[in-house]
């Protein structure tokens, strides 16, 4: 009987407890179902805040693009109001190869040289651009001893350029230069176009050297081939006849990462972003068919977030030639050229790569490169070659860096780059997975 009793007693119990498992499970259902909810509503409000973002930097650009052409459309509007006021000796102008004639007008005191319309600087690359036998010209221009990617730039014979402030547009947007803000043969300074900041570079067309058009050139093709977006942005490039220069405009970047480097305060994690993101630049200058012939540490420049790492300095790069030619003249950074550079032959992507190696022996210690302080050119080339031998390079490397973990990486990195002539694919592939693995493991 009692038996019975519990028997019937526990069959209660368990049907007492059905609606709480009933009411459980659906509350249970009824919050996964709030959450699917509110993920969904969130991912509905990102959407529109993206669209809406979009639409409001699409009326910006409008706004910055009305107000460029209400700016130039004034200014030169200005020009018949104002000719009684020019001086008769400005000749400053700015043209296309047929040159033009130029009004001056007075704002607060600033003459301002205002072009007409007829005189706006085109872009002037497109068609050397069609022309190879012509962009090979340029780049043999550029191709003197001892010649940096911006250096030299010696001061000007004579006063700086222009005399008075110059107006006029770049792309339908008016810019104003301060006046004898040309006071080099090169130089750059930058400049604020409709909300966009800019560096203008400059080269004096009397220098002997066109810089100018070959950095326009393969900035061009960086562009339309790159594919990890390092190379930096090109805008614009112009000849200003009757000032004599040469300009090119590109997106204004950050400094380069030789400042950090010699902090001596980046820690093994920040040297192996940086060995990771120069790594990029150099993937797409192969990517691209440019040969940069100048990698060094200014070479790589911080975008302005901080994030990012681009590749700058093209004046002495060029795309490859059809066939080498059995002698150039030595030219780049002493510190950081590849031994081929030394011995005046021509380069290909195998010496960037040499050279990139070199920079990261400067990024875990400044002091690796040997030769740095060195003058004598003979020595400083035995020093690099003695370097390329595997045996000489582990030495090296535990004798300047104490930590096993960069020596063991650095050397694994020198092996597969002397590999890059007769396995270049295979070897950027490795290159590239030995970078990443060891990203991973500080991850």
């Amino acid at each position: 009987m009692d038996s019975r009793d519990s028997t019937a007693e526990k069959t209660s119990m368990d049907c007492n407890s059905i609606p709480y498992i009933v009411t459980i499970s659906i509350l249970g259902v009824a919050l996964l179902i709030s959450l699917v909810m509110l993920v969904l509503l969130y991912r509905r409000l990102a959407k529109k805040k993206k669209e809406a973002k979009k639409l409001k930097d699409e009326l910006q650009f409008l706004m910055d693009q009305k107000r460029a052409k209400t700016l130039a459309s004034s200014s030169l509007s200005c020009t018949s109001n104002v000719s009684s006021h020019v001086s008769s000796n400005v000749s400053s102008n700015i043209s296309e190869s047929e040159g033009g004639p130029t009004s001056t007008q007075k704002t607060s005191g600033l003459p301002v040289t205002v072009a007409s319309s007829k005189e706006v600087p085109l872009d002037t690359i497109t068609s050397l651009l069609k022309s190879p036998d012509n962009i090979d010209a340029i780049f043999a221009q550029n191709e003197v001893e001892c010649l940096e990617a911006e250096i030299p730039h010696k001061p000007l014979v004579g006063p700086p350029r222009p005399a008075e402030g110059l107006f006029t547009t770049f792309k339908n947007i008016g810019v104003s230069f301060p006046a004898r803000v040309f006071d080099k043969t090169f130089g750059e300074f930058d400049l604020d176009m409709a909300g966009q900041m800019c560096t203008v570079q400059y080269e004096d067309m009397e220098c002997g050297l066109n810089r100018i058009d070959a950095i326009a050139a393969v900035m061009r093709q960086g562009h339309k081939y790159q594919m990890r977006g390092t190379i930096q942005d090109f805008i614009s490039t112009a000849h200003l006849n009757a000032l004599n220069f040469r300009l090119l405009v590109v997106a204004r970047l950050g400094p380069s990462i030789e400042k950090n480097v010699l902090s001596g305060r980046l820690i093994l994690e920040e040297q192996l972003i940086l060995v990771s993101l120069t790594f990029q630049c150099m993937e797409d200058l192969l990517f691209s068919n440019i040969v940069h012939r100048d990698i060094k540490p200014a070479s790589f420049r911080y975008d302005f977030s901080g994030s990012k790492i681009m590749i700058t300095h093209f004046g002495l790069a060029r795309i490859p030639p059809k066939s080498p030619r059995p002698r150039i003249p030595f030219f780049g950074n002493p510190v950081f050229c590849s031994p081929t550079a030394h011995l005046k032959l021509e380069r290909t992507h195998f010496d960037d790569m040499m050279s990139w190696f070199f920079v990261l022996l400067f990024i875990f210690n400044r002091h690796l490169p040997i030769w740095k302080s060195e003058t004598d050119r003979t020595l400083i080339y035995q020093l690099k070659v003695d370097l390329l031998e595997e045996k000489l390079v582990a030495d090296h490397l535990e004798r300047y860096i104490k930590d096993e973990t960069p020596r063991k990486f650095l050397a694994q990195l020198h092996k597969l780059i002397s590999k890059l002539p007769d396995m270049q694919k295979m070897s950027y592939r490795k290159l590239r997975e030995a970078i990443e693995m060891e990203n991973s493991k500080r991850k």
